[in-house]
């Protein structure tokens, strides 16, 4: 699988780019792999304290030692407090093909997620779910 080159990012001058997302967890290996089979990511980095996620394709960067260059990630650190803290952050997303809404929330499902609530919106359907420790994300089907 080759990654898109929008996900590159060149240095021009001083900025700041997108490095991560960082999710505190009770077992951050168990609930990272959750989330990699979820959005069918690789992992990046795996340890006793931690995993980290990347899109497909781009292990072969950090392989080569390309660490500027690789997309944002998800990371997922031990947190033993984390259990009903919640955290001012809505991650979103949608499937590839708006039509597959509804069979993507039902692969989630079965992966283990809960459907807090689901709805219609003026341009798309949506749904609100959360992983298996409880954390938020949602689904918009377009």
């Amino acid at each position: 699988m080759t990654i898109e080159a929008s996900i590159y990012y060149e240095e021009d001058g001083m900025s700041l780019r997108w490095h991560s997302i960082s999710v505190g967890a009770l077992d951050p290996q168990k609930l990272g792999r959750w989330w990699a089979d979820a959005l069918v990511w690789e992992v990046l980095s795996e340890s006793e304290d931690g995993v980290v996620l990347v899109p497909p394709g781009t292990l072969e960067l950090a392989v080569r030692n390309l660490t500027r260059k690789l997309p944002p990630r998800i990371e997922f650190f031990r947190a033993p407090n984390a259990a009903g803290v919640g955290v001012a952050l809505a991650i979103e997303f949608s499937p590839q093909d708006p039509q597959d809404f509804d069979a993507e929330v039902g692969r989630i499902v079965e992966l283990g997620a809960t459907v807090v609530k689901t709805g219609e919106g003026d341009e798309a359907a949506w749904a609100e779910l959360s992983d298996p420790e409880g954390n938020r994300f949602s689904i918009i089907g377009a």
